[in-house]
């Protein structure tokens, strides 16, 4: 799988922001059929039984950091020394060719930094990218099904009050975030 320049974030009440996540991806264990859920990760439904079932070493998936190269809001790039590196911990579920489908459970660490200066805990993101719609409590989000080796996956996930009171202050936590990403999908 690899990551398209043509993704987007939103965090709490603010506007989303247009991300650049080309050279993003990684390389997937396939398991065909993947008929069997208990080998998958929890949260993922049930897969239909033509699903391949896709585990992904957390280790060997990258995603680029969210900086003035990678992200623009409102149009504007984020300025620089501000950004937010993010460190999977968990990808894993399913994609089902005949009907396009995909379910990947996918857990990560995202880190703030300002100049160098400011570090505030990590934030913990965990959610489900499906290629169907998606609702939290605040935002939500449409996937598309896999077509032509290409596929939309949209996630939201919950965010909790940090202990870092001036980050959860200015985030409105507790909040969703939204994550829409573009990925192509290359089975060898």
């Amino acid at each position: 799988m690899a990551t398209l320049p043509t993704c987007k974030l939103a965090i709490s009440i603010y506007p989303a922001f247009a991300y650049d996540a080309s050279g993003g991806g990684g390389t997937a264990v396939t398991t065909h059929p993947a008929s069997d859920a208990a080998d998958l990760p929890a949260g993922v439904p049930p897969p239909p039984a033509s699903a391949t079932a896709l585990a992904f070493n957390p280790a060997t998936v990258t995603i680029p950091t969210l900086n003035w190269r990678t992200t623009r809001f409102l149009g504007l790039p984020l300025p620089p020394g501000l950004e937010i590196a993010v460190t999977p911990r968990a990808l894993g579920g399913w994609v089902d060719r005949p009907s396009g489908q995909a379910a990947l459970a996918f857990t990560a660490d995202f880190q703030f930094s300002a100049f160098g200066l400011y570090r505030p805990p990590i934030i913990p993101v965990i959610t489900l990218l499906s290629t169907e719609g998606v609702q939290g409590e605040q935002l939500t989000g449409q996937g598309r099904r896999l077509a032509g080796g290409t596929a939309r996956l949209a996630g939201v996930a919950r965010v909790p009050v940090l202990t870092d009171p001036i980050l959860s202050w200015f985030l409105r936590l507790p909040a969703d975030c939204l994550a829409e990403m573009d990925a192509v999908f290359d089975f060898q």
